[in-house]
């Protein structure tokens, strides 16, 4: 049984990293821009038109993307919620399944480690907020170590999401 062609999305509000198996060993990726949050029609539009150019161009048989993350303010959650939702609903329309991952567990598979940030010498855990710079010069250098040369984190986010997938599709075909 040979492996499914899986699109993984690092999905965003304004650069939205992808990457697709394409069965060679350098899998096709690029970043699509998205209008931000100002106007969340044009942001939805934006996503469902890039989405479904994705499955036209590279009809992947598996669509992956990270689990949202709602730090910020109540906006940018809902804005992102939406994405997922546009996402998930455009994948559904065109027959194609879709997983969710976790972001933290994918870059421990994939790069070895999970957190990158600076220990706080008192407590011993993990400085918030530290370790976003140090987790996506790891990411790029993963990328330059596998022959990739992303434009961009969000771009590095995808192929290692993409590794990733691959990794678990395999383990479920075994």
């Amino acid at each position: 049984m040979a492996a499914p062609r899986i699109l993984t999305l690092d999905l965003s509000t304004r650069s939205v990293g992808w990457a697709c198996s394409n069965y060679t060993p350098i899998p096709v990726y690029g970043l699509l821009e998205f209008p931000g949050m100002k106007d969340l029609g044009a942001l939805y539009a934006a996503c469902r038109n890039s989405v479904e150019k994705l499955i036209e161009t590279h009809d992947p048989e598996l669509i992956v993307f990270c689990q949202a993350l709602f730090r910020d303010q109540q906006t940018a959650a809902r804005a992102l919620a939406g994405v997922q939702c546009v996402t998930e609903l455009v994948a559904y329309d065109s027959g194609i399944a879709v997983m969710e991952a976790n972001e933290m567990t994918a870059r421990k598979a994939i790069l070895g480690r999970c957190h990158f940030g600076e220990k706080d010498p008192l407590t011993g855990g993990i400085i918030k907020g530290s370790g976003s710079k140090q987790a996506k010069l790891a990411v790029m250098k993963w990328c330059a170590d596998q022959g990739y040369d992303p434009a961009t984190h969000d771009v590095g986010d995808a192929l290692v999401l993409l590794r990733h997938a691959q990794l678990l599709m395999a383990k479920k075909r075994a």
